[in-house]
């Protein structure tokens, strides 16, 4: 899989490999046909959906405005219970303003601009190393951020790293001729002193019941070296595996059919606990 910028002077010289097939795939999930990843389609999160000619498996370039390896291919990222295959989701686009000033702009409506983003933790070794992904919509042209630390970036995308584990309540401000909007967010970075009272993390397992794959999403909490751990109904440890920051995909294909406990934790923090139930 290649990637090309459409915008450069010499496009032949902007060719950049972003993914490569190593033949290394579960024929549980792929069906005997070639292996062709028929098509791609951007979502409303700044993410590409990459179906990859399977039964329920896609695949997603999580940064798309970077460059090769740091676009941040991540292969089997969803997997559905049931066959997608040559499909994507119908990502429908209601933010689609008027060209101001064309000859199809006969509504006379303005594009005010709409703030909106997502973050999460960069891949490096600093937990507290944060991107944050602009998601704002009809026609922005600046951007404006406060980190609540006392740092501010006009970044579309900035990368920003906390000196402190603490709750801090980030905003965007993005404008254009037209006008400006701020949206802000709460997020927790670690875990924080007793003065602080913690925002409550919301914890997504999925699918469940599960079969060979399971997805783990951690909301509204940035952690420092996420676990998760699943025990059998004698209380015995069978699987332990890091968590990729925010989104991961777990391999339990080694786990017996049956009826779980699992714990995610943060070091000695307990995040979350509950029933996972895995079927043939």
């Amino acid at each position: 899989m290649i990637q090309v910028d459409l915008s450069a002077d010499t496009i032949g010289t902007s060719v950049s490999k972003v993914w490569e097939f190593d033949g290394q795939r579960d024929s549980i999930y792929f069906f005997n046909s070639p292996f062709v990843p028929t098509h791609m389609q951007l979502g409303p999160d700044n993410r590409i959906y990459v179906p990859m000619g399977g039964r329920g498996v896609i695949s997603r370039i999580n940064k798309p405005w970077l460059r090769g390896d740091d676009v941040d291919f991540e292969d089997f990222a969803i997997i559905t219970p049931t066959p997608s295959y040559p499909s994507t989701p119908n990502i429908l686009n209601p933010r689609l303003g008027p060209v101001d000033g064309s000859i199809c702009d006969t509504l006379g409506i303005d594009n005010n601009p709409v703030a909106q983003f997502r973050y999460n933790q960069d891949d490096t070794l600093d937990h507290r190393t944060i991107g944050f992904v602009d998601l704002s919509y009809m026609e922005p042209t600046q951007w404006e951020w406060d980190f609540d630390d006392g740092s501010r970036s006009s970044e579309q995308y900035p990368v920003h790293t906390y000196d402190n584990n603490g709750i801090y309540n980030v905003c965007l401000t993005v404008s254009n001729d037209n006008s400006s909007d701020t949206f802000c967010k709460l997020i927790q970075l670690g875990t924080v002193s007793t003065e602080e009272e913690d925002i409550n993390p919301h914890v997504s397992i999925y699918p469940q019941p599960t079969h060979d794959y399971l997805r783990v999403a951690i909301h509204n909490y940035l952690p420092h070296r996420a676990s998760l751990y699943i025990y059998d109904n004698q209380g015995h440890l069978v699987l332990e595996s890091g968590l990729r920051a925010t989104e991961s995909t777990i391999d339990i294909s080694e786990i017996p059919a049956g009826m779980y406990f699992y714990q995610i934790r943060d070091g000695q923090n307990l995040i979350d606990s509950d029933k996972l139930i895995k079927v043939e």
